[in-house]
């Protein structure tokens, strides 16, 4: 498998202030992609800042000095990821590619990889006598592992964590991700459909890193310009969103990311038809991820200022905004086409088919904004 693991579906939304540390305990969302059911809630981000000579800053916000974060309360060993998933009948990004059954398994629910993992051990049980071989690879936070590692049914296997792979603190969403796939199977079904239950469990193992202070992203700005992105889209999808099926990505190009404090992302576009069909009259609706995000949210009320050009403003909760630690930004945006009769209003009914869709070249602009308002006005 090459690039990210196809994302299938979960929101995840809450945000605590603990310790004067920002952080994000998000509730289980509506389903979707495959996730894990967590069996123990995960701690949240307690901030631990230190009271040692090493910490430095506004003693009244420990996010200003160095700090670890501790999402371990007090246990070793924690479940990450506990539940049972039928193997499906595609699993790749980009198209519907056939394999044996497989399924692609997030954490889910706001669990992730914590600072000061030292291994992760992945146990998958099943019984169906049809399912005679079963592997996973999986993606940890720093890398994918293509390999294929052969599972045998109710036998732990042990994957080596460290700081660089776990994940970053303040992530709402685990970028570990595993695939399980049917290497054989018995009679004509290929595995689809056999239900597998797969258990994720974590064990503290290294010591808690010192964590920079959170950098000052907005200074006394109210209005933070992130981002203008050229491109064009080469593989244009027939409705995406309802195939689960992984669009061009349109990202903020490192540094950038959706600094805490946001509260509202302004989105502008313009766009071209690339050799368009003579008689579609071809329109755009915008889609994207948020750092919370496993699947496109869609924005089918956006802007329209005419042909070519629109806006749309998505409105920012804390737990949906990039870590603080972020080196590049786990927000995404797309577009997805349709077409409306001449003469008659657009709407997102008329999804064009793979034979009508064209290329499109886009300019897209993401703006960032808080609200500076002084707490007790109107």
């Amino acid at each position: 498998m090459r690039g990210p693991l196809a994302p299938f579906a979960v929101l995840l939304a809450a945000s605590l202030l603990l310790a004067g540390c920002m952080s994000d305990d998000p509730a289980p969302p509506p389903s979707g992609k495959q996730k894990g059911d967590t069996k123990e809630a995960p701690p949240v981000d307690t901030g631990s800042p230190l009271d040692d000579a090493s910490a430095t800053g506004d003693a009244s916000d420990p996010g200003s000095r160095a700090h670890r974060h501790d999402y371990w309360g007090g246990k070793t060993e924690v479940v990450l990821l506990d539940g049972t998933y039928p193997l499906d009948f595609f699993c790749a990004e980009d198209a519907l590619v056939f394999h044996f059954g497989c399924v692609i398994i997030g954490m889910g629910n706001g669990s992730v990889v914590y600072q000061g993992t030292s291994r992760l051990t992945l146990a998958a049980t099943w019984d169906d006598p049809t399912l005679t071989g079963l592997a996973f690879r999986y993606r940890d936070a720093a890398a994918m592992h293509d390999e294929l590692t052969p599972l045998q049914s109710g036998v732990s296997v042990e994957i080596p964590v460290t700081a660089a792979t776990a994940d970053i603190p303040h992530s709402k969403e685990s970028k570990w991700e595993f695939q399980l796939m049917a290497t054989s199977a018995a009679g004509t079904g290929y595995g689809i459909g056999v239900p597998v239950k797969l258990v994720v469990t974590i064990y503290r193992g290294l010591d808690l890193p010192l964590d920079p202070p959170h950098p000052n992203f907005w200074g006394d700005k109210a209005e933070l310009p992130l981002a203008t992105v050229n491109g064009t889209l080469k593989k244009p999808e027939f409705d995406a969103v309802a195939f689960h099926r992984e669009m061009d990505r349109i990202t903020l190009p490192p540094p950038a990311i959706v600094p805490p404090g946001t509260d509202r992302l302004l989105v502008q576009y313009t766009w071209t038809v690339r050799d368009p069909q003579p008689g579609v009259d071809y329109h755009l609706y915008p889609v994207y991820k948020t750092a919370r995000d496993t699947t496109w949210q869609d924005d089918r009320d956006a802007k329209d200022l005419g042909a070519g050009k629109g806006e749309y403003v998505v409105m920012v909760d804390p737990d949906m905004t990039d870590s603080p630690y972020a080196t590049e930004s786990a927000w995404a945006f797309s577009f997805i086409q349709y077409h409306s009769v001449a003469g008659t209003p657009a709407t997102a009914g008329g999804l064009l088919t793979s034979a009508w869709q064209r290329e499109i070249d886009y300019t897209v602009t993401v703006t960032a904004f808080r609200d500076v308002t002084p707490t007790g006005t109107e």
